[in-house]
This record gives C-alpha cells, structure tokens and sequence, in this order.
C-alpha cells in the first residue's frame, strides 16, 4: 500500500504486535469441558490433559495483556518521528523499527495482489473509490 498511495500524502506501515492474549472462546473450551462435578451436573470444569496445561501455560508466561498490543499501532499512527519517507515501514512488537521478509518487499507481487483483491471484491458490490 506504501508504494500505491506514496503520492497521496498516506502512510502505511506494516506491523506485528506481539503475542497478544485476546478473547478467544476456543482457548476456553480447550481448558474446560461441561461434565457432572461437585454433585452439580453440566458443570464447566477443568480438562485434565497436556494440551490445556500448556495452553495455560502459554497464556501465563508468554503472551501479553491485549493493552500491550496496542503500542505497535499507537506509535505508528501518532509518532511525530515518522516521515513520508518512512511509510512502508515494518515494525516488530513494542514499536520498534524492523525489516520485512524480502518475499514481501517485492513491489511486482504485491501489485498483483492488489489487483486480484480488487476484482474479488468486486462480486461483493465493493468498488473502488474514485478520487
């Protein structure tokens, strides 16, 4: 997007925000499962198995809370630091500065997907704005 709007005065810049800990209703009934329990039937109760303890697990000591992962977006829709120049950009978790894999720096492809986005749209009723 960088490349096709450079001359319309709007940045776009790429970004990654971490391993966030988002809702996520599946996680909940990996870890639980309704089954008769204390003497109350269909109770929500915890599995017991491998897979829920390393899924807590990955909640507790590697995600982050969901605020964090709005520090990447924060900083690159309201630093002052970034210029025309910068759009394109790539930014790792925590706002910091990175580079893109070579594979999606490739301005011929992402024209391409661009255009087969556009035309797929298309049979949805969405156009293209006009200017």
């Amino acid at each position: 997007m960088a490349h096709l709007f450079s001359d319309s005065g709007l940045l776009s810049f790429s970004l990654n925000p971490g391993a966030i800990d988002t809702v996520d209703p599946t996680f909940t009934l990996l870890i639980l499962e309704y089954r008769p329990a204390f003497g109350v039937s269909d109770r929500l109760v915890p599995r017991n198995n491998i897979h829920s303890a390393l899924l807590i697990m990955k909640k507790t000591f590697i995600m982050y809370p969901a605020w964090m992962g709005a520090i990447t977006p924060a900083y690159a829709m309201t630093s002052t630091d970034l210029k025309r120049a910068d759009s394109g950009q790539f930014f790792n978790p925590w706002a910091r500065c990175g580079k893109a894999r070579r594979e999606v720096q490739n301005v011929d492809l992402a024209l391409k997907l661009w255009e087969y986005l556009e035309h797929d749209v298309e049979r949805f009723g969405v156009a293209r704005g006009t200017d």
